[in-house]
């Protein structure tokens, strides 16, 4: 196993597929990998003719070079090649770097296609493993939504499969920016600690958080997980990777997002600390003027619609505010 550690982290690698074998909190001695047999590396999906579901699975990759620098806190991975399911091998070179600066591992990704397809999606970094129920070990993503609330998904029994069409197995796939996530980030979340995961751009570009659970439920009906760590020679377990979309045209190459990764302990005020450190390198609020300090009423008015639906005009609205000005109305929000 190749390693890359510091005070704070430790990261374990497969020497030949380059999949994360281990991922290990130094300051508790917490391993987030308790399922090796699951463990992850570079995913991507390159679809191909007459089959657009060509992934190239990680356990398909094969290493190229494993180099580490000489301060020891940085690694570069190499793969010349991507081999795929339908397609074989293609000329696709993937760079991997993963640095280790104070507390944080950062994980960068940069793709060179030279091959005749589009590469759509890349997942790395790919966690697999994370727990089994006969583990009986509290397992949960946590995340923010457009309202500021924290949405909590159990990874044990109950892990509902809301997307069952076009999945193998249960997938559970979060993406910013939505509804569901107003903020680039995940938890993985234990009692006690856990792991934050983030991409820090400060233009709002795409990401997903993919939850897996292999191979499949004990009670599809009930959402019942298996007991197990394997069906016979299967292993069971919850899988988790970080996708982008590149869709890196035949002769380009690109550099993904760098993705964020730190280990907390407590609950998850402390977890989201490192994205309310990052937005605070940049974000400066516009100052609030008194009107909106003091008002506690308002109406929104959706006035039209991409479909034509024109529900009011702006010939009614003075007569309209007055009479909400009437009922205690301060402020008329116009959408639409």
């Amino acid at each position: 196993m190749y390693e890359l550690f510091n005070n704070f982290i430790k990261i374990g690698f497969d020497p030949k597929t380059g999949a994360i074998v281990s991922m290990q909190n130094l300051c508790t001695g917490y391993e987030m990998i308790r399922q090796p047999a699951l463990s992850l590396g570079l995913t991507a999906l390159i679809p191909v003719k007459d089959h657009r579901n060509n992934p190239a699975q990680s356990a398909m990759q094969e290493l190229s070079s494993f180099q580490k620098s000489a301060s020891g806190k940085k690694v570069v991975l190499t793969y010349d090649k991507i081999t795929t399911d339908w397609a074989g091998t293609l000329a696709v070179s993937v760079e991997i770097t993963v640095e280790l600066i104070g507390k944080q591992a950062i994980f960068r990704v940069k793709a060179e296609n030279k091959s005749p397809y589009v590469v759509e999606e890349i997942r790395y970094p790919c966690f697999g493993g994370l727990a089994s129920v006969e583990s009986g070990e509290g397992l949960a993503s946590e995340t923010l939504n457009f309202l500021g609330e924290l949405g909590i998904t159990s990874l044990t029994d109950g892990f509902a499969n809301p997307n069952y069409y076009g999945t193998d197995w249960p997938t559970l796939y979060t993406s910013f920016p939505s509804l569901e996530m107003s903020a680039p980030f995940i938890l993985l979340a234990r009692e006690t600690q856990g792991l934050y995961l983030g991409v820090h751009r400060v233009e709002p570009e795409f990401v997903g958080f993919v939850q897996e659970y292999k191979p499949g439920y004990a009670d599809n009906r009930r959402h019942r997980l298996l007991r197990d760590q394997e069906i016979p020679g299967v292993p069971a377990g919850f899988c988790f990777s970080v996708s982008q979309l590149p869709f890196i045209q035949p002769g380009e190459s690109q550099e993904l997002n760098p993705v964020i990764a730190e280990f907390y302990e407590g609950d998850w005020h402390n977890g989201i600390r490192p994205y309310l450190e990052w937005r605070k390198s940049w974000y400066h609020p516009v100052k609030c003027p008194a009107w909106l300090k003091d008002t506690d009423c308002w109406m929104t008015l959706h006035i039209n619609s991409p479909e034509g639906c024109c529900r009011h005009r702006y010939t009614e609205l003075p007569e309209m505010m007055e009479k909400a000005k009437e009922k205690g109305v301060q402020v008329l929000q116009l959408i639409g």
